[in-house]
């Protein structure tokens, strides 16, 4: 095993350059000198007479010992024993806290050795890994790996986050004595609704109820929405736009007017099961054609209101949908609205990266943000020889309403 110390190199990392930087390297020989050295582990490898290192088991793997820098690329080198082998090579990255990363396929495609690089930031503080086969048939030799990667800091730590008005906050932290600057990323969370293109939309509203009881809207309903009709139709008391499907006694059921084309077309509900019922309430939802009744979806829903989509690309011209209640007892279900769709898109929760900031002191104040809106930030320190830290975990802030005072205003209070 050798290793070497290379300086006064400029290399970028995390959009920063360095000068007379430091990049540690260790180059592995897998030769069988090397099984004497406890920190590294093998499963079920063999070792040629001329000491390289065969995979062919799919139990088998190397596992590195863990290095004193956090790695940043490993050149694993590697050849097919032969041209009918199959298997696969994989390299899985394990970091600091003994957490494992997401593979990547290093399997050589000849039966001369070649290089398979694999990189990573260094502030995801990769200081082990594993060379491991999983599928696949025939042997694969291994002949050397070269391992970089640079030193490590301490993660900021005893981050205080303060002053948090409408249009800002201000972060402390605590860096390692070694870092000269901190980059802070910042991420907006963003609820990103559920949106269909219709053809046909509605949402009750002509619907209404101001007694306290359920109002009875069986017939009344062929009258404000032509074309639908059903059985069991209710509107809870006090409440405007809300179609109850069933009773607690009676099964219900909605049947929607025909269309001459489905192609391409989505059943779109906003639907729940109705309140003090019973939980995962299954809809049935079927369709008739010619007198006859045939499944189309059962749908789930939960006792809050969810779009819920079914697709009718292949339902018949000219076939009727019908939406029932469980036939269950006490098993109603409220529909806020309905309608047909060409497309649509699931309700999603974003986090976006809005911007960067990379300072030399220990705290910073952002400006300028939203009110009532919550953001993440994160981050990471960096010395002068390249040395990174591990990034923080996410956290969270939510801006107020609170107006940051104005410069020279003052409150006394008596």
């Amino acid at each position: 095993m050798k290793t070497f110390l290379l300086g006064l190199l400029s290399v970028f990392s995390s959009g920063c350059l360095f000068a007379n930087t430091s990049i540690l390297m260790e180059e592995v020989s897998f030769t069988e000198t090397l099984t004497n050295d406890t920190a590294w582990v093998y499963n079920e490898t063999r070792f040629l007479q001329s000491g390289e290192m065969q995979i062919t088991k799919a139990a088998a793997f190397v596992e590195s010992k863990i290095f004193p820098f956090a790695v940043t690329r490993v050149i694993v080198v590697a050849k097919n024993a032969s041209q009918s082998t199959s298997r696969n090579l994989l390299l899985v990255p394990i970091f600091e806290d003994g957490s494992e990363g997401e593979s990547v396929d290093i399997t050589p495609q000849t039966t001369e050795y070649e290089e398979r690089i694999c990189d990573w930031q260094g502030e995801m503080q990769v200081r082990s890994f594993r060379i491991l086969s999983s599928t696949g048939s025939g042997n694969i030799t291994l002949s050397s790996a070269t391992i970089s990667g640079v030193k490590t800091l301490r993660m900021p730590e005893n981050i205080q986050v303060s002053e948090i008005y409408s249009d800002r906050f201000s972060l402390a932290w605590t860096s390692d004595e070694n870092a000269i600057s901190n980059k802070l990323d910042i991420y907006k969370k963003v609820d990103l609704p559920f949106s269909a293109d219709y053809n046909f939309y509605s949402d009750f509203h002509e619907l209404s109820n101001d007694k306290g009881n359920t109002k009875d809207v069986t017939e009344e309903i062929k009258e404000s929405m032509p074309g639908f009709e059903g059985t069991a139709l209710r509107i809870p008391a006090h409440t405007n736009g809300v179609l109850q499907i069933g009773t607690t006694t009676n099964p219900g059921m909605l049947l929607l007017p025909p269309l001459e084309s489905y192609s391409k077309l989505k059943l779109v509900m906003n639907v729940k099961y109705a309140d003090n019922d019973p939980p995962r309430a299954v809809v049935p939802v079927k369709y008739i054609l010619d007198s006859q009744t045939n499944d189309l979806a059962e749908v789930e829903i939960i006792n809050e209101s969810s779009y819920k989509v079914v697709d009718l690309d292949l339902l018949p011209q000219g076939a009727k949908i019908a939406i029932y209640s469980p036939l269950h007892n006490d098993k109603r279900i409220m529909l806020d609205s309905i309608g047909f769709a060409t497309s649509t898109s699931e309700a999603v929760t974003r986090v976006d990266k809005i911007f960067s900031k990379t300072t030399t002191k220990n705290s910073i104040t952002f400006k300028e943000l939203e009110a009532n809106t919550t953001y993440q930030f994160t981050i990471v320190s960096y010395a002068d020889d390249n040395a990174v830290s591990r990034r923080t975990p996410f956290q969270s802030v939510v801006t107020n309403s609170e107006i940051f005072p104005a410069p020279g205003f003052s409150v006394i209070l008596r």
